[in-house]
């Protein structure tokens, strides 16, 4: 999952906007603190998820917790 890291950030830089990596603790079924952040206190346009196994649903079901826009 960290390999679009640097070019999430070169594209950020040379495109001009903010890109804010957040990492989860293995096994990644408790990312309420992480989703607080993005969706309320940096209240992203956009999130790329870069999970696998049990945590791709966790994202999904946190997100929709909070009233972010799934389409987003």
């Amino acid at each position: 999952g960290q390999e679009t890291k640097p070019i999430l950030d070169a594209m950020s830089k040379k495109f001009g906007f903010k890109v804010r990596h957040f990492p989860v603790p293995w096994p990644g079924i408790d990312q309420k603190a992480q989703w607080m952040d993005i969706a309320r206190r940096y209240k992203a346009d956009w999130v790329i998820n870069r999970n696998w196994g049990v945590s791709c649903t966790v994202p999904l079901k946190e997100a929709a917790r909070l009233g972010f826009p799934r389409e987003k």
